[in-house]
C-alpha cells in the first residue's frame, strides 16, 4: 500500500512539472557553427506533411501539401548550411531516421535527392540503418523497389490496426485489407527489415482484438512490433488505465512466446539486428548527439538541448535567408545533462551505471542517491552494482509517462 502511494505520487509530480513546464525557458544566442561537433551523432529528419490528420496523433504536422515541394528544397538547403558551417570538422553520422508527418509521401525524386546530399555532408558509417516512416495508404507495390535502390533499408509502418472499424475510429479512412495487401507484398520482395506499430486504448479495442492484431503483425515476418498506448495529454484522468494494462501485459506474453526481445518500454525486436538505431542511438545510455533536419523535432547537441521552428512556413523563410531554424536552444550544465540522459535511459528499461560512469565520469547512483533510494523505496527501480533497473510491474506505466513527455515536449 505504501509503495503504491509512493508510486503515485512520484509519477503525478512528473505529470505535473511537464504540464507547468513545457519548453518556456529562455533560449541561448548559439551559432550553428557553435554547436557543430565530430563527435559520432544521429540524424532525425521531420516530414511534417501527411494526407489527413488522424484522431490521435499529437505530432506536428501540416496537411497543407501545397508546400511540399519548396518544404523538401529547403531540406536540401539545410543540408548545405551544416555542411558550410562545419568548417574542419568531420561529421560522423551512425543512424538515420526520417520521420513525421508522413515522410513516405517525399516524392521520390527529392528523397534520392535528400539520402544522397546527407552521405555527401556528413561521414556515414557502412551498411548505415536508413529508416522511413510509412503510411501504409501512401505504399504501392513498386514503393519498396525505388525505396531499396536509393538507399532506404528499414521502414517503420503506421499499421496501427489491422481491424477497419479501429482505423475508422482512429480517423484513419483505410481498407485493413489494403494494408495486408502492402505488407504481403514486403513479404514477397523479402524485405527483412521493417517495423509495425500498433496503438492500443481505443473504445473498439479489447484485449482478444488486440491480440489478434499483434499474431497478424507476427504473421507478416515484422522484425520489430511497437506498442504504443493511446495518449491524451497530462491533465486527462484516462478511465481506461486498467484496460489498456492487461492489453500490454497480454501483448508482451504473446510477442515472447513468438520469439520477441522486449528492449524498450515499447519496442520488441526478433533479434538485435532489427532493433531501431536510430531510437538506441538518441536515446540510450550512452546516447549519441541528434541533429535535427526540419521542423519541430528537440533533442541534444554538443552540450545544448535544442528544439527547431514548429511552423513550416517560418521554416521555409528562415531556410531561404540562411537562418538556423532554431525554436529555442539551451546550454545546460553537466548535472542537467546527466538527468536527461537518466530519464531517457529509463525507457530502455535499464541503465547501465558502468557505461553511464565512462561515459559521464560520474556514479549516477551517488550523483542521485536520494532521489533513486525513493524510487527504489517506492519499487519503482531495482538497483544493482552494474545497473539501474525499471521493474517489470513499471514498465507499463513507463510507456504511458514516456508518451506524456513527447506530448508536452512536441
Amino acid at each position: 500500500m505504501i509503495q503504491k502511494y509512493l508510486q503515485k505520487k512520484i509519477y503525478s509530480s512528473i505529470q505535473q512539472r511537464l504540464k507547468n513546464r513545457k519548453l518556456d525557458i529562455e533560449s541561448s544566442n548559439v551559432t550553428l557553427k557553435e554547436v557543430l561537433t565530430s563527435e559520432p551523432a544521429t540524424l532525425y529528419l521531420h516530414f511534417p506533411f501527411c494526407d489527413i490528420a488522424c484522431n490521435y496523433c499529437r505530432f506536428s504536422k501540416n496537411i497543407n501539401q501545397k508546400l511540399i515541394d519548396e518544404y523538401c528544397q529547403c531540406l536540401l538547403k539545410e543540408l548545405d548550411l551544416i555542411k558550410k558551417n562545419s568548417t574542419d570538422k568531420t561529421l560522423k553520422l551512425t543512424s538515420i531516421y526520417l520521420g513525421g508527418g508522413t515522410p513516405s509521401l517525399i516524392p521520390i525524386e527529392y528523397l534520392k535527392q535528400i539520402i544522397a546530399k546527407i552521405k555527401s555532408v556528413f561521414a556515414c558509417k557502412t551498411n548505415i540503418q536508413i529508416t522511413l516512416e510509412c503510411h501504409p495508404q501512401s505504399l504501392h507495390e513498386d514503393s519498396l523497389d525505388k525505396f531499396i535502390e536509393i538507399g532506404i533499408n528499414r521502414l517503420s509502418i503506421g499499421v496501427q490496426s489491422f481491424k477497419t472499424e479501429i482505423l475508422n475510429e482512429m480517423g484513419r479512412p483505410i481498407d485493413a485489407a489494403y494494408i495486408k495487401k502492402i505488407l504481403t507484398s514486403i513479404n514477397e520482395k523479402e524485405f527483412y527489415n521493417f517495423n509495425i506499430d500498433l496503438i492500443y486504448g481505443f473504445d473498439k479495442q479489447n484485449v482478444d482484438s488486440f491480440l489478434e492484431d499483434i499474431q497478424t503483425a507476427i504473421n507478416f515476418k515484422a522484425g520489430h512490433i511497437t506498442l504504443y498506448p493511446l495518449i491524451k495529454s497530462c491533465q486527462s484522468q484516462e478511465k481506461d488505465n486498467s484496460k489498456q494494462l492487461k492489453m500490454y501485459n497480454a501483448a508482451q506474453n504473446k510477442l515472447k512466446q513468438h520469439g520477441y526481445n522486449q528492449y524498450s518500454v515499447e519496442d520488441f525486436a526478433r533479434d538485435n539486428l532489427f532493433k531501431m538505431d536510430y531510437q538506441v542511438d538518441a536515446w540510450g545510455v550512452p546516447s549519441k548527439d541528434l541533429i535535427l533536419i526540419g521542423t519541430s523535432a528537440f533533442g541534444a547537441l554538443n552540450g545544448y538541448f535544442y528544439n527547431k521552428e514548429r511552423s513550416t512556413q517560418k521554416y521555409i523563410e528562415q531556410i531561404n535567408n540562411n537562418e538556423w531554424p532554431i525554436g529555442f536552444i539551451k546550454k545546460v550544465n553537466p548535472k542537467q545533462e546527466h538527468l536527461r540522459r537518466l530519464i531517457f535511459g529509463m525507457h530502455y528499461i535499464e541503465v547501465d551505471r558502468l557505461i553511464y560512469k565512462k561515459k559521464y565520469g560520474v556514479d549516477i547512483v551517488k550523483e542521485w542517491r536520494w532521489a533513486l533510494l525513493f524510487m527504489k523505496l517506492s519499487g519503482i527501480i531495482k538497483i544493482t552494482d552494474e545497473k539501474i533497473l525499471l521493474k517489470e510491474s513499471q514498465w507499463f506505466k513507463g510507456s504511458k509517462l514516456w508518451g506524456q513527455i513527447l506530448f508536452e515536449l512536441l
